[in-house]
């Protein structure tokens, strides 16, 4: 006799969260050591920048300029989710027509 039938869908969807956060471990992994080149890149260069005896001001400038290139980025990333998943997830178009269309 189960007592308790509400939670058997309960468990059935946090196994579906585990496989999809397994998945997401699994699709970074390619990207992973590009993103932390980058961060090395630009840790670099802003030491560079820092000991070269600058302006003090091109510091923060160039600080300033890479925050607002990644968050462009990510706002761009987001926006290309958000118009093509619905038409790819439903099927409608496949991932290269609908990424040239944007």
């Amino acid at each position: 006799m189960n007592r308790r039938p509400g939670f058997r869908a309960l468990d059935k969807d946090l196994g579906r969260l585990a496989h999809t956060e397994m998945a997401q471990l699994h699709a970074i992994r390619p990207i992973l050591r590009l993103g932390l080149g980058m961060l090395a890149l630009i840790g670099t260069l802003m030491v560079a920048m820092a000991l070269s005896g600058a302006a003090p001001g091109v510091l923060a400038l160039g600080a300033g300029l890479v925050v607002a290139a990644w968050l462009g980025i990510a706002i761009g990333a987001n926006d290309v989710a958000n118009s093509l998943g619905p038409a790819f997830g439903a099927g409608a178009i496949r991932l290269l027509p609908g990424l040239a269309l944007v």
